[in-house]
């Protein structure tokens, strides 16, 4: 199905807006107009107290409390389990004192909003505060526009740009086969499924659309008409000049396109849906054997679209917060869907007229994609219940816990690295695996010191990503020989919501990526082939074929060896 089974907690949204009051009055309390507020000495380094500088005018002192609040938003900066309530309330009270006019009007699209959400999803894009969900939607945005920076440095179109980020939410957002999905309750946004490494389809596809909201390119569900078809989903990118590109998040592959260069180890171009309509062959590519791949170029002749977003991207408030950043500010945290004054046509007006400048929808075609509200709604729950799979395994992300001295104990206290799980998956996502490389070496050796179930879980991961960064900077032997003690040494986790197996599947799936950074081709078939299980079969067996076939062509002379 293309929406999440997860039931939907229609009572979620008036509890979060119901608490803001008493976040409120826990604000007041805590942070005099002006206090820091940040629990600690107040400062940031090199910040200067506003107490200090008498002739400090308004401006001056709001343009540095919203920097001082953003920056403890930074990805990172905070441990993973701690609540946004605390900046949420930071926040409502800087758009107390320092917030845009009411003169100011920057949306007029409530109605729109209406029409097209669910009654959750509009409960919270309509909150006139912020709520703790809004400090994690910004510092996802954060984490997003320097994953963009990084993984497209090189790319130079946008059709480019979409193909890396694909790849790369699949190298580091495994999918969970089904058989799995049932058995765990675990709920994500982006933000968790990069974090952890695993989610499902609409997961994946939720990131990537995320990730390519920070370039300014829209994408939406294309669901088959035809009932039957509907589960086999796909996420079209509109790439100004080319089309709807077609893109298979459960894969981790474009629709190849006609032009795609078969002497590449990954597909170089995504099909439209105008030459997948025509063209049934560019859909036959994903065939494999046995096993065909479930689209047929009449099921998606008659299709329906499903905006993809959460209600936080398109709320009012994230629009005034827009406004109120700096001018070069370069992180997207809005995109209104209908009138507004930041980006012009909405988001549905947009979708709308690309489809009919195409003739492959109207506007009565399109709603609003369900998945990504009703994972906000479950995220939210899980977070409040300390027992939950989800807050266990951020336990796990948290630490590890090791024994250290501390001046305020005559003895060694518990505390967490001061390079915990969570951040050493940042470094990895933002590109930096050297430092990466060096804060796992603490992690790896952490039970030695405490020897707990946390500890001991923690080190799977820590030993999974030794793997990737030694990939990543081309230490390809030493990056071969972590993946295979991984298979073999990697004990059993104490959390369910730990995946062993898609760990493992993970691990050989890098392993067949290393072999092909070196150019051996043959080698990264066999190790595709050698897989016990996958969640993704045709996938594997395209890229197979596509690496034996380089590989005959490097014994022959004629691959590209660029």
């Amino acid at each position: 199905m293309v929406d999440s089974n997860r039931s939907v907690f229609s009572s979620l949204p008036v509890r979060i807006v119901g608490s803001l009051a008493a976040i409120g009055v826990v604000a007041a309390l805590m942070l005099k107009p002006n206090d820091n507020g940040d629990g600690g000495n107040g400062k940031l380094p090199g910040e200067v107290d506003p107490v200090d500088v008498v002739e400090e005018n308004a401006d001056s002192r709001c343009d540095k409390e919203l920097s001082r609040i953003l920056s403890a938003l930074q990805p990172g900066r905070r441990s993973v389990t701690m609540t946004s309530q605390d900046l949420a309330a930071e926040l409502n009270r800087w758009f107390q004192t320092c917030g845009i006019s009411e003169d100011l009007v920057l949306t007029e699209d409530a109605e729109l909003q209406k029409k097209l959400m669910s009654e959750e999803g509009f409960e919270i894009a309509e909150s006139d505060r912020y709520l703790p969900i809004d400090i994690d939607h910004i510092r996802l945005a954060m984490l997003l526009k320097k994953i963009t920076d990084h993984v497209c440095r090189n790319a130079t179109t946008d059709s480019e740009r979409a193909l890396v980020l694909l790849e790369f939410v699949t190298r580091y957002v495994s999918l969970i086969p089904e058989d799995l999905q049932s058995s765990i309750d675990f709920p994500s946004t982006p933000y968790e499924s990069l974090l952890i490494g695993y989610s499902n389809a609409e997961g994946r596809a939720w990131t990537f659309s995320a990730l390519l909201q920070q370039l300014r390119l829209d994408s939406v569900v294309i669901v088959p008409a035809d009932e039957a078809k509907s589960d086999q989903w796909l996420v079209g990118v509109l790439v100004p000049q080319k089309g709807l590109q077609l893109f298979d998040p459960r894969l981790g592959l474009p629709i190849p396109g006609p032009n795609d260069s078969k002497s590449k180890p990954f597909p170089t171009s995504a099909a439209t849906l105008a030459q997948v309509q025509e063209d049934d062959s560019l859909l036959r590519q994903l065939d494999s054997g046995d096993q065909s791949y479930p689209l047929v170029s009449a099921d998606l002749k008659d299709v329906r679209i499903k905006v993809i977003g959460s209600p936080i991207l398109w709320s009012q408030r994230m629009a005034e917060l827009q406004w109120a950043l700096p001018a070069d500010s370069i992180v997207d945290l809005y995109d209104g869907l209908g009138s507004n004054r930041l980006r012009e046509p909405g988001a549905f007006e947009r979708i709308v007229a690309a489809g009919e400048k195409d003739g492959h929808w109207t506007e009565d075609q399109i709603e609003i994609w369900n998945a990504p509200t009703e994972q906000l709604i479950a995220v939210s729950e899980a977070q409040r219940d300390e027992n939950s799979p989800y807050s266990k395994i951020l336990e796990v992300f948290a630490g590890p816990q090791v024994m250290m001295a501390s001046h305020n104990s005559p003895t060694p206290i518990l505390k967490p690295l001061e390079y915990p799980l969570h951040v050493v998956r940042l470094e990895l996502l933002d590109g930096e695996y050297g430092p990466a490389l060096q804060h796992i070496g603490r992690i790896l050796t952490s039970y030695r010191t405490n020897s707990t179930p946390e500890n001991d879980d923690a080190i799977a991961f820590a030993a999974m990503w030794t793997g990737i960064a030694q990939t990543e900077t081309k230490n390809f032997t030493a990056a071969r020989n972590t993946f295979d003690r991984f298979a073999t040494t990697i004990r059993s986790p104490q959390s369910p919501a730990i995946l062993l197996d898609v760990l493992d599947q993970t691990a050989t799936d890098w392993k067949a990526y290393l072999f092909v950074e070196m150019k051996d081709f043959a080698e990264a078939a066999n190790v595709l082939s050698s897989k016990p299980d996958t969640a993704s079969p045709l996938r594997d067996a395209f890229l197979e074929r596509r690496w034996k076939q380089l590989a005959e062509k490097s014994d022959s002379g004629s691959v590209d060896q660029e």
